[in-house]
């Protein structure tokens, strides 16, 4: 899942710009997400950048309204935002409906291609993100992995970070037991820690010797 230090603060930096933004951050209950809202307050706070609150809602809601006119009660610019599955959408598709577009932007962590399909050409403008992989990378190597997924899955099947996570994460696996010379978990354990391997984009990535976190290249 999105981490602090690989998705967050690479999007804060963008977004805040060294400017100080006023933030509202929207997520879901999972522990997770809570420790990560926590630090990204180290990233917003440097810049002077403000919090004016924050919403944990639960997996699966779908009424949104309550938390959007708390939020436009204050003078917030950017919702730094991670609803898991289809129904961040529902978010923004309400904020649109209540006629916040105009004033916020989303910076969204986790969005992906299955969000974008759900959204309008306007909604998707507001939307600021970073990912370790989308589908219209224009590489060869990625271009081959979205039709090797498409071929099993269909052409209409988008090909989010999430396939591409996991595809690389099993590389890595193989590399590790080649360097290892059998297959085990143990020689797994063994292998990974500082391993350097090919992503199936086509990066080179390293899983760090101490943490045993690899940090994926993000477009």
């Amino acid at each position: 899942g999105p981490t602090p230090a690989q998705d967050v603060k690479p999007l804060i930096d963008y977004v805040d710009g060294g400017k100080g933004r006023k933030y509202f951050i929207v997520g879901s209950y999972p522990s997770w997400q809570n420790s990560m809202f926590r630090q990204s307050r180290f990233y917003i706070y440097p810049t002077d950048g403000k919090v004016r609150g924050q919403a944990l809602t639960d997996l699966g809601e779908e009424k949104f309204e309550p938390i959007l006119k708390w939020i436009s009660k204050t003078d917030t610019e950017v919702i730094l935002f991670c609803i898991p599955r289809s129904n961040g959408t529902l978010f923004i598709k309400q904020a649109n409906n209540m006629g916040l577009l105009d004033r916020l932007n989303f910076a969204w962590i986790g969005f992906n291609e299955m969000h974008h399909m759900s959204l309008s050409k306007e909604e998707r403008k507001k939307i600021i993100t970073c990912s370790s992989f989308i589908m219209s990378d224009d590489r060869n190597e990625a271009k081959d992995f979205v039709r090797y997924v498409k071929n099993i899955k269909g052409s209409n099947f988008p090909v989010t970070y999430y396939a591409h996570n996991h595809a690389s994460a099993v590389l890595a696996l193989g590399e590790a037991f080649n360097k290892a010379g059998e297959i085990s978990g143990v020689a797994a354990l063994r292998s990974l820690p500082g391993l350097s391997y090919k992503s199936i984009s086509g990066n080179i990535e390293t899983i760090d010797a101490v943490s045993h976190h690899s940090s994926l290249d993000l477009v």
